[in-house]
């Protein structure tokens, strides 16, 4: 509501009078009195206002008075649409209230109307006097110059900002929000917490923490009196992770971040609380800057100082912001101080920002580790007609998977966390138990008598051992409250080795015929299993998995019954994080299981294969074959409930020029151009047939077979 020179006035009239124009400028707050004339019918009057306009191209009108609402208007909002009138000033805007009185003798009933006139969106041609938001959070935290704030001589130790202000924006994975918004500040002698709190709420986000229920460790409450928030009375918890911030190739340093959740079942809505704390000297810094006007607010920015791509070293997401201070200057024109010394905060999802010190004085207690989306999705669903865990449900399709599960469950439970011995015990289980889960599936797949090879037993009983590994009380303390395990500590060194044996990365040995042809192989784990997803269905084997586990060890002949070539496999897990190296829920790219255990294959002329094929699953009623593959990534939802986004690149390119896209050099002549067996058709009654996969995407123009592409039509004629 700053005075751009026109603005320092409304058009106020009533139901008798015509709306005519009068100041409403204060040294404080606009207020006015109105004494109005009087209809002589009736029991009720109104109110009728114009307000500006101007540069304010998408306005929004709140008002408290809960009075005012009525049958036909159950918001206390009046958006752009109804006030908007093509011109400097708003459309009518009438307001009830009530008389008292017959006749000639009707009076006033004395009537308080507050209303609260926002911006919804920046307009980057308002004046100079506007402030300018160049991000959601700019100019958030109520201001420096709230009433006793930081004040020692006065025993309150909670400032409120006086005025309400329109917050709107839009985190990732969160719809679009907006809302009025409370604000004010907590303070002691040593730190101030400024907070944001939704007062009415303008539209709904509908989204919800996902980590939610009573068994969620609430972490921290902040100490001291900023626990007496009333958002931590209420759904709202607070906990503290650690980032180990890059600040130069192999120089680290570790960075306390604080953030929220909701707890004890309570859905929360993540949009509803923003938070800032400072230690009372950084307060300072930003207080004591000069250089704007003392007789308007002052304002906390936020200027993104984060180094792309704003991982940490463990693959942590997270920003880092400088404050500055926003204000007019003597002309009253808006301007941004940047302090003497740096005031630096971190978040990791933007709702909370708080400096190194002031997240350090927060004492965290050690969350215990809970089941990751992958892993919950066989213990939380259950199999309707035996009444048990999925989990446990496909590993008891294998009598000696199962045993072999519950001797390492039964084995780990009796290692003392306490005893000397703890660690070097662990491994020796880990080492000897996954490998023997890996060998029994493949025993399982292969056995003459089983007429139904199923590569599920293996994927739920790996899963089923590393949550019990994970949960060992001797790896208290090496995961955050997320659960997300600290990179190259004890226990994400124990899950790689996990990793490494029960998916044979590290076990591949073609040394038993050192003469034969070496072939290796890769299948997958099932995926798509979240049944309370659509598409999705728990049941799901990986045909490519159990056909990997068929031909494991398996020795090829020639057309001379001579043995020719020696199988070996791996089986790949669908996690992104597990082929890039980054465990963000939507991001990432560069090197993982491929470069670490497959290279070698490749690149070390002692280990180097003869093949290496990759067996993918199908889908329903055809085989795509795939003319190009390209660097990019298709966006789909893996595993772990991640994603990446839609036709990122999948690995850090040297030269952004080459190996977008590789052709394939099958020949056409070796594709049918018929169903693969017409006499068995698939459960929707129709024969699989090989797709052409052919179609190329370049430069946002489509291609079909045979156009020219590169000059190279001899060759798009003789391959796919």
């Amino acid at each position: 509501n700053y005075d751009n020179g026109s603005g320092s006035n409304i058009k106020i009239g009533n139901s008798v009078t015509s709306p005519t124009e009068q100041v409403y400028e204060s040294n404080d707050w606009p207020l006015v009195i109105i004494n109005t004339s009087l209809t002589t019918t009736g029991n009720k009057n109104d109110i009728k206002i114009n307000l500006r306009v101007n540069d304010n191209t998408k306005p929004i009108l709140f008002f408290e008075n809960t009075d005012l609402l009525n049958g036909s208007n159950r918001s206390r909002f009046i958006d752009e649409t109804k006030i908007l009138n093509g011109a400097g000033w708003s459309k009518d805007l009438s307001f009830i209230f009530p008389n008292t009185g017959t006749g000639s003798a009707k009076d006033n009933v004395a009537y308080y109307i507050n209303l609260n006139y926002f911006r919804q969106e920046n307009n980057p041609s308002s004046p100079s006097t506007v402030l300018k938001n160049e991000n959601d959070i700019d100019t958030i935290f109520g201001t420096l110059d709230m009433r006793f704030l930081g004040d020692s001589n006065y025993p309150f130790q909670h400032s409120v900002n006086s005025d309400l202000f329109f917050l709107k924006g839009q985190f990732p994975s969160l719809e679009k929000f907006s809302y009025v918004a409370e604000s004010g500040a907590y303070y002691d002698s040593s730190r101030v917490a400024f907070y944001v709190q939704m007062g009415f709420p303008y539209k709904n986000s509908r989204r919800f923490y996902q980590n939610t229920g009573s068994s969620v460790n609430p972490g921290i409450n902040l100490n001291g009196n900023f626990n007496k928030m009333s958002f931590l009375t209420k759904d709202i918890g607070i906990t503290k992770i650690h980032i180990q911030e890059v600040i130069a190739p192999s120089t680290y340093q570790k960075v306390g971040i604080l953030d929220i959740f909701s707890y004890n079942g309570f859905p929360a809505s993540e949009e509803n609380v923003f938070l800032l704390g400072l230690n009372q000297t950084e307060f300072a810094t930003l207080k004591n800057v000069t250089g704007l006007s003392d007789k308007h607010p002052r304002y906390i920015v936020f200027e993104d100082v984060s180094v792309p791509p704003f991982l940490d070293k463990d693959g942590r997401l997270f920003r880092k912001y400088r404050l500055k201070v926003q204000g007019l200057d003597s002309n009253g024109d808006s301007d941004i101080k940047t302090p003497p010394s740096d005031v630096v905060v971190y978040t990791t999802r933007g709702f909370v920002f708080a400096s190194k010190d002031f997240a350090q004085a927060e004492t965290a207690v050690n969350p215990s580790y809970n089941r990751n989306y992958e892993e919950k999705i066989g213990y939380d669903n259950i199999e309707s007609v035996s009444g048990k865990k999925y989990e446990d449900f496909f590993i008891e399709k294998d009598n000696s998977m199962k045993t072999l599960v519950d001797n390492f469950a039964s084995a780990l439970n009796n290692i003392n966390a306490s005893s000397a011995d703890a660690f070097a015990d662990i491994k020796t289980l880990v080492e000897t138990s996954a490998k023997n889960i890996f060998d029994q599936a493949v025993s399982f797949v292969q056995a003459s008598n089983n007429a139904n090879p199923d590569d599920r037993p293996l994927y739920w009983a790996r899963t089923k051992m590393l949550v019990a590994l994970k949960q060992h009380p001797y790896f208290t303390g090496e995961y955050d409250i997320y659960s997300i395990i600290n990179r190259n500590s004890n226990l994400d060194l124990m899950v790689k080795l996990f990793e490494e044996k029960s998916r044979n990365y590290t076990e591949v040995d073609f040394s038993s015929h050192p003469t034969l042809k070496k072939i290796l192989i890769t299948g997958f784990d099932p995926f798509f299993l979240n049944k309370k997803t659509q598409g999705h269905n728990i049941l799901q084997s990986n045909p490519s998995g159990a056909t990997a586990l068929a031909l494991h060890g398996k020795i090829l002949k020639d057309t001379g019954n001579n043995d020719y070539a020696l199988i070996q496999v791996m089986v790949i897990p669908v996690r992104y994080s597990d082929f890039d190296g980054n465990r963000s829920s939507s991001s990432g790219f560069g090197n993982g299981i491929i470069e670490n255990y497959i290279d070698s294959f490749i690149s070390d002329s002692a280990k180097r294969v003869d093949m290496i094929v990759t067996i993918s699953q199908s889908g329903p009623e055809n085989f795509n074959i795939d003319r190009f593959a390209t660097i990019n990534r298709r966006g789909t939802i893996d595993n772990l409930g991640a994603t990446r986004q839609k036709q990122s690149n999948s690995v850090n390119l040297i030269n952004e020029n080459e190996f977008k896209w590789i052709q394939t050099t099958l020949p056409k002549a070796m594709v049918p151009e018929y169903p693969v067996n017409p006499n068995d058709p698939n459960p929707n009654g129709n024969s699989h047939w090989i797709i052409y996969a052919q179609n190329y995407q370049l430069l946002d123009d489509v291609y079909a077979f045979g156009d020219k592409f590169n000059s190279q039509t001899d060759l798009l004629e003789n391959t796919i």
